[in-house]
């Protein structure tokens, strides 16, 4: 899950195209990745660390991507691990509360994936620049 992350990360020129990326590796691993998250706290050290590294490379090209687009101003100047969290957050959530917005055997990132997506950049996206 971590190499495809970064191979697709790579191609990324700009958050929204990053973040429709880490969709499509997360719906690819969903079942995987949302047992992973759920279960966390309860795992050996081991999957812990596999975990963590995870999350670093997602963090680390995130980071990249993001910084490069608050320069622009395309994106508000916000503390990147905040604009980070807040996306992971978002997709915990329903990935954790899957019962919730989808059926048994329903993707929920292919239900609501785009809708997470849009959702978020528009809470992200620097207006001045939108409008512009």
């Amino acid at each position: 899950m971590g190499s495809s992350l970064h191979i697709l990360a790579k191609k990324c020129d700009s958050v929204e195209n990053l973040l429709k990326e880490h969709l499509k590796v997360l719906k690819e691993y969903e079942t995987f990745y949302s047992r992973l998250i759920s279960e966390k706290n309860r795992l050996p050290n081991e999957a812990k660390n596999t975990f963590a590294i995870i999350q670093s490379t997602v963090a680390f090209h995130f980071s990249s991507v993001i910084e490069r687009e608050i320069e622009k101003g395309m994106v508000k100047k916000l503390p990147v691990h905040m604009l980070f969290n807040i996306w992971l957050g978002l997709v915990h959530y329903y990935l954790l509360n899957k019962d919730f917005f989808s059926d048994s055997n329903e993707s929920v990132i292919k239900r609501y994936g785009s809708e997470l997506l849009s959702t978020y950049l528009n809470l992200i996206k620097n207006e001045r620049k939108v409008y512009e």
